[in-house]
């Protein structure tokens, strides 16, 4: 069996892009930044996938993944 790494991830800003949308009640924006983010995530899942490694986690702006230690070379893809 291969070695495991573990790499977790976080969408810069967004967090932030979705707190001006609340305060500005722009729900538009709101529904924009959330579909960025579950497409983010969707592109995640499916290269993690491709590379035999594991989703452990993922909501909000952020998640967290497995995958072969050898696929970390093939990261830049993502």
């Amino acid at each position: 069996m291969s070695n495991q790494i573990f790499l977790a991830y976080d969408g810069d800003n967004a967090g932030r892009l979705v707190g001006r949308a609340i305060l500005a009640n722009d729900a538009g924006a709101l529904s924009e930044v959330s579909s960025r983010i579950n497409l983010g995530h969707d592109v995640v899942k499916k290269w993690v996938q491709e590379h035999n490694g594991h989703v452990i986690s993922g909501g909000g702006d952020e998640g967290c993944f497995s995958l072969p230690a050898e696929a970390v070379q093939d990261i830049e893809e993502l």
